[in-house]
């Protein structure tokens, strides 16, 4: 998405997105996450962007060497932990009702 060749320029591209109506572009960001120069931007934009569903990729900042970036990614769990936590219980209950549906459905035939 960047050329990483503009480094630390790429920051203030990505700070444009940290809008609630840009929530779409979370996985396009996330794409760079690797990056030292724009990481700690993109999960601060998470955070401003409410994007939920990403805690398993942000969880491994939680010990990153930059306070701030560390800070960003905790808050990001605290945020979002619990209820990426319920739309799976959510997902898997709608899987299990779904299978259930199916095998009472090949018991009929």
């Amino acid at each position: 998405m960047f050329n990483k060749n503009a480094k630390r320029g790429r920051q203030s591209f990505i700070m444009l997105l940290w809008f609630k109506h840009c929530e779409k572009y979370a996985p396009i960001l996330l794409d760079q996450i690797e990056d030292d120069f724009v990481r700690g931007h993109i999960i601060e934009g998470l955070n401003k962007m409410k994007a939920s569903g990403y805690t398993e990729i942000v969880k491994k900042y939680t010990n990153d060497k930059t306070t701030w970036i560390k800070n960003q990614a905790k808050k990001y769990i605290e945020n979002w932990k619990i209820k990426d936590l319920q739309l799976l219980d959510i997902f898997h209950l709608l899987s299990s009702e779904q299978n259930v549906q199916e095998c009472d459905a090949t018991k009929v035939k």
